[in-house]
């Protein structure tokens, strides 16, 4: 077999892996409820499920307003310590209204961005300002609330030093050609 040598090395092996994962993470075929579902969008979902689609519109949405804007998105992924709630949406409005109002006292506009994740333990968030996404404290960008809400000031701080960077780039006089 022509494939044996390949299995036998470490980046054969590697390689088989990746697919693997990638093949995992695809759905095999796309259903008429996900073709509907994009068109009505606007958003080309490809092969992904209603889920992925949906988490993949409202990341797009997040990285576009905080780039836009010069500002904070914060993305929720919410979980089924919520969604298993009769009270789903007034509690993650209030939830949202909370990070919103956060971001405001510290004079940021943010916008809040929910997306639904079944099957998974806890809510949590990314924040995305300017054209960056927020790293924790251990480099992961996926926070629980509590993290997220103790992380508000760090974000507000990063966003800060990104405009002064871009406003300093913007107010250096333009370089001389040298004649």
């Amino acid at each position: 077999m022509a494939l044996e040598p390949l299995k036998n090395t470490f980046a054969g092996r590697a390689f088989g892996a990746g697919l693997a994962g990638l093949v995992a993470l695809m759905p095999v075929a796309a259903t008429a409820q996900d073709a509907h579902s994009a068109a009505a969008t606007g958003y080309d979902c490809g092969l992904m499920n209603d889920e992925l689609c949906e988490f993949s519109r409202q990341a797009n949405a997040a990285r576009q307003y905080a780039a836009k804007n010069q500002s904070v998105a914060v993305l929720f992924h919410i979980g089924d310590d919520v969604l298993t709630r009769e009270d789903t949406e007034a509690l993650m409005g209030r939830v949202q209204t909370h990070f919103e109002q956060q971001f405001a006292g510290l004079g940021i506009e943010a916008a809040t961005f929910p997306s639904k994740n079944p099957g998974t333990a806890a809510t949590g968030l990314t924040f995305h300002y300017g054209h960056l996404v927020f790293q924790g404290t251990e480099g992961q960008i996926n926070l629980n609330l509590q993290e997220g809400m103790d992380a508000i000031p760090q974000v507000a701080a990063q966003l800060d030093i990104l405009r002064q960077t871009q406003r300093a780039s913007l107010d250096a006089p333009a370089p001389s050609d040298g004649s």
